[in-house]
């Protein structure tokens, strides 16, 4: 088992926490604030009277909620729900996998068809040429030198 050097300890992976608050510095430097109500970091909003810094959007739904007669946080039926976004994906898995498997398809398609031209390109290749070699007897036959009188040749 391997042991830290005394000048490495210490060190290593940083917690999350302090990659957290190098976030938030980062942003509240460039006027951004992090809205407790909806978890999310905005540049539009104010400080209500308690000193908590709300987002525009979460301080409008208040307004509106305040002034709203028969308000009442709205209570979502969790097996109603979830079937209901289960239903919505089943589709959207359908044609993931149709599009997957139409996508294999045809690239297997494609495939074979390179390698059955490639395979009628090799079979109909010409035969070779047989060469004529050269032997003494051609050597000690008359040859026919043609001259060609053009400049330059």
């Amino acid at each position: 088992e391997r042991t830290p050097s005394p000048r490495c300890e210490g060190r290593g992976r940083q917690s999350p926490l302090l990659w957290f608050m190098a976030k938030a510095a980062v942003l509240w430097t460039f006027g951004y604030r992090f809205c407790p109500s909806c978890q999310q970091y905005s540049n539009a909003g104010w400080f209500d009277e308690q000193g908590t810094w709300y987002c525009e959007e979460c301080q409008v739904n208040c307004i509106l909620d305040l002034f709203d007669e028969n308000f009442a946080t709205a209570e979502e039926e969790w097996l109603l729900v979830s079937g209901v976004r289960l239903a919505v994906r089943v589709p959207i898995l359908a044609g993931s996998v149709l599009a997957t498997g139409t996508r294999h398809a045809v690239g297997a398609l494609l495939h074979g068809a390179r390698l059955g031209l490639a395979a009628l390109r090799w079979g109909t290749k010409a035969a070779p040429h047989e060469v004529g070699t050269v032997t003494q007897e051609m050597f000690d036959a008359p040859w026919n030198v043609v001259v060609d009188g053009r400049e330059g040749r």
